[in-house]
């Protein structure tokens, strides 16, 4: 069908063209929720890479295990990493489950570093599951051990232990 002039030489569609873009325009509005917003390809990218991340986290700890036992300082560095990739991915219940074993089986005096680290992410993850109290508490036995082995203040780690406890007593001040 042919258009129709209006004013200033326009052509304008034919009634039935209009009427065909008008019933397309609501197709595509009602079909614009089964399209993924960027946002979500982004989460869904973002989880694929995490996954894949952290398949390479758990062989690693399994090679680990392999060639130098359970007391491997190695093994202990890449499930503290895992840990670390867990609280960084928003995973907090699995992080807090991780880092809970790995403080557990830590000996403060050979492990300190190891078990101030795990610490703070598990402090990390408390605070993110809504328990700042429990987090004030791991944050602060990091902070201890930290004292210990820098022996002075001025430190970036009791620097970094400080932020965190502040952040700590703000969400508990959000939860009062």
């Amino acid at each position: 069908p042919q258009g129709t002039m209006a004013r200033g030489g326009v052509t304008l569609p034919a009634d039935e063209e209009v009427e065909a873009m008008l019933q397309m325009g609501q197709h595509t509005r009602r079909c614009q929720h089964l399209r993924p917003s960027r946002g979500q390809l982004d989460r869904e990218m973002a989880r694929e890479r995490f996954d894949a991340a952290y398949a390479l986290f758990v062989e690693a700890e399994r090679l680990f295990r392999q060639s130098l036992g359970d007391d491997g300082l190695l093994q202990r560095a890449a499930r503290l990493s895992q840990g670390w990739a867990l609280v960084k991915a928003r995973r907090f219940a699995e992080a807090k489950s991780l880092l809970e074993r790995l403080v557990a089986e830590a000996v403060e005096d050979s492990q300190s570093l190891t078990l101030r680290t795990a610490l703070k992410y598990l402090g990390e993850a408390e605070r993110e599951l809504g328990t700042p109290g429990v987090a004030l508490e791991h944050h602060r036995r990091a902070l201890e051990i930290e004292r210990r082995v820098y022996g002075k203040d001025e430190h970036l780690a009791i620097a970094s232990s400080r932020y965190q406890i502040a952040l700590d007593l703000l969400a508990m001040g959000d939860a009062a």
